[in-house]
């Protein structure tokens, strides 16, 4: 599981009020003067997706808010993370239950970080942490995000360090961690297996081509085949 989550919200999580964008003007008015004032004060729209700090009785931030759209998607979570302060943070909904698993992935999508040829920032540092009070939510949403951060990753790396060796190896690592099957064809082998057409295109490059298989199961169970063609 991601360390963006805890399983159960530890003592002093802060709440985030998670509310339908018809039910804002019914929710800001039975809050404090110091909060409507905040709120107004500030311009806030209440659009999908729209949050915002919310100040204690002292001036510090003692929670926050979360607007969501009539179809709550994982991208109304997604830029939340950015604008709470370090802490744990819990969900706190007003009229209608967000679904676990959209808004854990969308909190999670929203830490992804490049850092191969940079050094992390400050700001990237600040550990942000959800409550979501189940563990089969931050389960689930933690084996898509890290699924899409490896594809991320892949994506962002330039051609010059991800040729079809590197290509083998991240499936390597993929097929090591989920005890998968791995085949690799390389070279002159794919004319054997009938890849004439990769075998042509890679053949112009000094990195072999190569095809890798992985399979989950039984041997004809379906799989997923790469292609690195140098």
């Amino acid at each position: 599981m991601l360390s963006c989550f805890v399983t159960s919200a530890p003592a002093g999580a802060r709440p985030v009020v998670v509310l339908p964008a018809a039910g804002y003007r019914d929710w800001r008015s039975a809050q404090p003067e110091r909060i409507r004032a905040w709120l107004e004060g500030s311009g806030f729209e209440a659009k999908a997706g729209a949050s915002a700090l919310l100040p204690g009785a002292d001036g510090a931030v003692e929670g926050a808010l979360l607007v969501l759209g009539e179809a709550a998607e994982p991208w109304d979570f997604a830029a939340l993370r950015a604008r709470l302060p370090a802490g744990d943070w819990r969900l706190e909904a007003v009229g209608q239950t967000p679904d676990l698993v959209q808004a854990a992935l969308g909190f999670a999508l929203a830490g992804y970080r490049f850092e191969r040829y940079r050094k992390p920032r400050d700001n990237d540092r600040k550990e942000v942490r959800l409550a979501l009070g189940a563990d089969e939510p931050a389960r689930r949403a933690s084996i898509i995000a890290e699924a899409v951060f490896l594809a991320r990753d892949l994506i962002n790396t330039p051609a010059s360090d991800l040729g079809p060796a590197e290509l083998a190896d991240a499936a390597g690592g993929v097929a090591e961690r989920f005890d998968a099957a791995i085949r690799t064809i390389e070279g002159d082998a794919l004319l054997a297996e009938n890849y004439p057409a990769i075998h042509a295109v890679g053949r112009a490059s000094s990195r072999a081509p190569r095809v890798v298989e992985l399979r989950w199961g039984e041997p004809d169970a379906p799989g997923l085949t790469l292609v690195g063609k140098g």
